[in-house]
């Protein structure tokens, strides 16, 4: 059997007073390598708790027992962890180009 060597990123976005705010749910950070076969099992266990139904706007979402909102579901696939990945990244240059200039 081959050794799990993917790492997924799962994420979705919750609210619980019905749409106004939202935040950030993690399913799975991505640390530990999975194989994808065991990454799309546990997205596809979490959404099958949520009964789905689009917006008036035509976005997905769903509502949980609890009145939770569901939206957003994401997963995202690498061959090495999501923490290097963003230690990584280079930070951008930071310019303030917004700030109004004043001429003398």
């Amino acid at each position: 059997m081959n050794e799990p060597n993917n790492y997924c990123y799962i994420t979705y976005q919750v609210s619980t007073d019905n749409g106004k705010s939202w935040h950030k749910a993690i399913l799975n950070k991505g640390i530990k390598p999975l194989s994808k076969a065991e990454c799309w099992k546990r997205y596809i266990n979490k959404l099958k708790n949520f009964p789905t139904q689009a917006t008036k706007d035509g976005k997905w979402e769903s509502k949980n027992i609890k009145n939770k909102i569901l939206a957003n579901p994401a997963m995202k696939f690498s061959d090495k962890p999501f923490e290097q990945i963003s230690k990584e990244k280079k930070p951008k240059n930071t310019k303030d180009t917004d700030k109004p200039t004043t001429t003398k």
